[in-house]
């Protein structure tokens, strides 16, 4: 049944085209607040969702998050919970009770429960994963309050405000009418106690005791016109109220009213919400979203559909426990977040998108930004100025600016494409250098000023020497001894030497002792030049960046990250291998809290120093790393690079970058507090064998016995970064340690034993440490008949009754036999461990080889892992599957098939060390654990199985029967832990497969194809 409602007075099903967040945010008043907790609108990084991305509807008719973290969101099709990855759709029917899938109201009560209310006065309150229906209402509830004195208050649609009596909650037969034949909208109790309502008639007053309802606005001086929607500001004893004509503020002590805002008169305001920094948002019915800046609420902004809003009728408002700002519109939900990056375009008064160069200007802290059409400067105050050039000739073509540099009287230096070298002079930039008056190339991508005074200019056609006092400029090339003409990145070490990064590699002069003459000049360079033989670092020759740190040079090239060390010329590499995601790096700085920022065309990637440094060292042979892009708040992950410096580190210790879609900027120790938030973990799902069992995370849970497989899906409900949260898990009663899960949030468990257990799951944030509260889940298996004491009892009373029976029975032969029946005895106790041993040996064996199963498996390798964790020790891991196996058993039957399985397994039973253990992985798959063993030394043991096998003769099995096998190898190195090794192992086998079988394969990190350099 469709309501005849506001909403549908609103046109509540009108879904508008989705707008893209192209156009700016609107800025309604000039001046800035003074609040240091105040974002601009500008600065929020905004999401949107609709039916496309899991929604039931577009309508987001009100929103609610529970004390576990959930947001939940009302719309005319369900209410749909998000966990941060994923929406669940709850609707009418069996599990809710609802009558009607229409729902307006979400409500959160004192004890945490969530209550959801709509069409046709359905009403249901959901509470630790269980809902509890209650009797209809008598029509649509717009909203719900539970008031002081315990009772429920309905907002109907049509009909008025309803009280239902606490005591008669499971009952609708004494809901009374206090107010009739009007539709309410809203409700709220004062501290007094006395109810406000919003409808379509104005703003009521009620008492709650004496259901005695007066009508206000016209007392009041309110406009005529429907009241949609109020706030009760407690600490200040005052109503705000959303009025179809402007925003209105009541002293509720002298009944005093105000307009909040001038320009909000003559608006229709349907939504308010007031934040954690007393920043008020106002939602309207069809311009969109407005903010009004603490303390005074006199800054005020907009945001709308030109801006990225979905829609511009605003139905509900929340801020959740992070902070962040939802706004459910009627064609989608819209999400604005402090994200850690913050892009700065032309929307803000930038020259252009596209930045290739960034400095931070160490007199004013000012940061200067150049991109293809212009150069602009950020002032320490936040002022973006764009600087333009002082000839008139210039005035028509768009600088496009590709280097920075200061020198140490404070000039500023920019390098340009088509225009050679410039100086800022003032507000104005002035020519210095091009083509016509020396420089070999007006490309100018890097420019140095050095310790002497000279200024160095990197272009496309080489390198450049300039004498400022002596007015004359010197060109160097290949023909000189550069490794290439074009010249990328140029830096000065502590040594004064001057480090020149070219597309065919680096060099670096070193001073001369002698003076310098226009004759040695014209000769060649002045010093001694010394090339790095990069080719066995990866092949690598781009150099496009350098960073200057004591004792070392750092240089971003196409192959990843090199340290030069000064002492002994060392070089290393910091590279794919060792785990980084990407190879061609573009520019390095160093944050104040010991991390390096690397640049590329795939985001920015945030490693810690002394990481790098280990790895340069040959300390350690993995990286760890934070990657950043689009979802942490950049427009584009390119980093554009080939131009220098393609980012900078200002005053506050920010981060800026260049990239194709603006100025980046990140505060690292934004990144380090976000860290300091720890997502609230809940337990999703429980699946048994396949099977989804019952969830009640607050009971212990019996679990059948013989279970073979237990999966538990749980998810950390932070919304800020949802795709970066970790997990890590253990399960007491099977290990005390804890597992490091990364991002994934599911964790299984195959033939746990009998027995009582405690699962617990924490979640963080990167730089977040594990010392958040966790979640867990008690649960017991229950043993099989021949587990249990009662069983093992009985077997040993018959047994023993057995043996004094036939005792006895000696006995009353006269002892005739008691040789013989003592043997008997003897026989008969044998059969009876012989039982029990077999018994124990079928829950690790494998019941066609023999061999061990994988329950035995898990066990050996979880601690000949752990030991050579501990110890530092070499071990290896392999995982061999029979080739083509289906092709025997469909070529010669099943029977052939175990028969071959088994042949397999006598060789490798036969032909392993005995230091080894081999187990039965599953089907035509058996797993080899050989410790003490380099990858060079598993190889060959692997190989010579391999080779057995192939050369193997098994007609006697049947005619024509060949048989070979596939090998995947790992070692312990670069895995967490042995589900992790195993998982490598099973990556390698993979590749041996996809290879062409009958191999053995070493597993190493995948390769993906290097991408092209679309900045260079």
């Amino acid at each position: 049944m469709r309501p005849t409602s506001l909403l549908t007075h609103l046109q509540c099903y009108l879904s508008l085209i989705l707008l893209s967040f192209s156009a700016g945010l609107t800025a309604v008043a000039s001046t800035q607040a003074t609040d240091p907790q105040k974002i601009p609108l500008r600065d929020y990084f905004a999401e949107t969702w609709s039916t496309r991305d899991g929604l039931p509807h577009n309508s987001i008719n009100s929103m609610a998050q529970t004390p576990e973290g959930y947001l939940w969101f009302a719309t005319w099709e369900g209410a749909a919970r998000y966990n941060g990855h994923a929406f669940r759709i709850y609707t009418r029917g069996q599990e809710t009770h609802l009558p009607d899938s229409g729902l307006r109201a979400l409500v959160t009560d004192d004890e945490g429960r969530l209550w959801v209310a709509g069409s046709r006065g359905g009403m249901s309150s959901w509470y630790q994963d269980q809902w509890h229906p209650y009797p209809q209402a008598a029509g649509m509830i717009n909203h719900l309050l539970w008031a002081d004195e315990g009772d429920l208050w309905f907002a109907i649609e049509g009909m008025g405000v309803y009280q239902r009596p606490a005591a008669s909650l499971h009952t609708n037969a004494q809901d009374q009418a206090v107010l009739k034949d009007l539709s309410a909208y809203y409700l709220v109790q004062d501290q007094a106690g006395d109810l406000w309502a919003a409808t379509d008639e104005g703003l009521y007053q009620i008492d709650p005791v004496n259901r005695q309802s007066q009508a206000m606005s016209l007392r009041l001086g309110l406009p005529p016109g429907r009241v949609f929607t109020l706030q009760l500001l407690k600490t200040k004893n005052q109503l705000l109220i959303g009025h179809e004509q402007g925003l209105w503020q009541l002293d509720l002590h002298t009944l005093a009213l105000k307009l909040v805002h001038p320009q909000l008169a003559q608006e229709a305001v349907t939504a308010l919400m007031l934040d954690s920094h007393q920043h008020l948002w106002l939602g309207t019915l069809n311009h969109g979203l407005y903010r009004l800046g603490s303390p005074d609420w006199q800054v005020l902004e907009k945001l709308d559909a030109s801006a990225g809003l979905p829609n511009n009728r605003i139905l509900s408002l929340l801020e959740d426990q992070e902070g962040s700002i939802w706004i459910g519109t009627n064609g989608g939900l819209f999400r604005l977040r402090a994200a850690p990056f913050v892009s700065w375009t032309p929307r803000h008064g930038l020259a252009g998108y596209y930045v290739r160069t960034l400095l931070s200007h160490p007199q004013d802290q000012s940061v200067w930004i150049g991109s293809s059409t212009g150069l602009n400067r950020y002032s320490a105050q936040g002022a973006l100025t764009t600087l333009a050039l002082a000839t008139e000739s210039h005035q028509q073509t768009p600088l496009s600016v590709l280097s920075l540099a200061v020198s140490p009287q404070q000039y500023l230096w920019v390098g340009t494409y088509t225009q050679g070298l410039l100086k800022v002079v003032g507000e104005h930039l002035e020519p210095v250098l091009n083509r016509q008056t020396g420089l070999s190339s007006n490309e100018v991508r890097a420019i140095l000023e050095d310790s002497q005074g000279r200024i160095w200019i990197g272009t496309a056609s080489g390198l450049n020497l300039w004498y400022p006092q002596r007015q004359q400029v010197y060109t160097y090339t290949q023909a000189q001894g550069l490794p290439a003409d074009f010249i990328i990145g140029l830096a000065e070490d502590e040594q004064g030497r001057i480090w020149i990064g070219t597309g065919e590699g680096v060099s670096y002069l070193t001073p001369q002792a002698h003076q310098e003459t226009p004759a040695h000049l014209q000769q060649g360079l002045p010093g001694e030049l010394t090339h790095l033989n990069l080719t066995p670092l990866d092949q690598a020759e781009y150099a496009f960046g350098f960073y200057q740190q004591p004792g070392f040079m750092w240089m971003t090239t196409d192959r990843g990250l090199i340290r030069y060390r000064y002492s002994d010329s060392h070089l290393a590499l910091v590279a794919r291998r060792h785990g980084l995601p990407v190879d061609k790096l573009f520019q390095v700085v160093a944050d104040s809290q010991g991390g390096f920022w690397l640049t590329s065309n795939r985001g920015v990637l945030r490693i810690q120093q002394q990481e790098a440094h280990a790895i340069a060292d040959g300390l350690s042979s993995r990286i760890q790393f934070e990657h950043y892009g689009e979802s942490d708040g950049m427009l584009s992950a390119q980093a554009n690079g080939g131009s220098n410096p393609a980012a900078t580190v200002d005053h506050q210790g920010r981060v800026w970058i260049a990239s194709a879609r603006g100025a980046v900027k990140v505060q690292p120790q934004d990144l380090q507090e976000a860290g300091l938030y720890y997502p609230p973990v809940v337990l999703e799902n429980l699946q048994i064998d396949g099977h989804t069992y019952p969830l009640v995370p607050t009971q212990k849970i019996k679990l059948p016995a013989g279970i073979q497989r237990l999966a538990i899906t749980y998810a950390g409900l932070g919304y800020v970064m949802p795709h970066r949260i970790e997990y890590r898990t253990r399960l007491l009663g099977f290990s005390s340690d804890w597992i490091v899960r990364d991002h994934q949030a599911l964790v299984e468990y195959t033939n746990l034993p009998p027995g009582d257990y405690r699962f617990e799951v924490q979640a963080r944030y990167p730089y977040g440490q594990w010392d958040g509260p966790s979640t867990h889940l008690v649960f017991s298996i229950q043993p099989l008949v021949w587990e249990r004491m009662e069983f093992k009892a009985l077997m040993a009373g018959a047994s023993l009754a057995l043996v004094l029976g036939l005792m006895r029975w000696r006995t009353w032969h006269l002892k005739r036999n008691e040789q013989h029946l003592s043997a008997l005895v003897d026989q008969k106790t044998y059969e009876l461990q012989q039982q029990a041993s077999v018994l124990a040996r079928q829950a690790n064996e494998d019941q066609l080889t023999g061999l061990a199963n994988r329950r035995a498996l898990d066990a050996w390798l979880a601690k000949t892992f752990y030991h050579a964790q501990q110890a530092n020790r070499p071990l290896c891991l392999a995982i061999l599957d029979i080739d083509h196996f289906k092709r025997i058993n469909d070529t010669w039957s099943h029977l052939v098939g175990d028969q071959a399985i088994c042949a397999l397994a006598k060789i490798l039973n036969t032909h392993l060390p005995t230091d080894c253990k081999v187990a039965r992985w599953g089907g035509e798959e058996f797993t080899l654990i050989l410790p003490e063993r380099s990858l060079e030394t598993a190889y060959a043991e692997c190989e010579h199985l391999r080779k057995l096998i192939e050369g193997q003769n098994y007609s006697a099995l049947a005619e024509g029967l060949q048989m070979t096998a596939s090998f995947g190898l790992a070692s312990r190195e670069g895995a967490l832990d042995y589900n992790k090794m195993l998982n490598h192992a099973d990556q390698a086998l993979y590749q041996a497969k996809a290879q062409g079988r009958n191999q053995v394969v070493i597993w190493q990190p995948e390769m993906s194809n290097t991408e092209a350099d679309t900045s260079c």
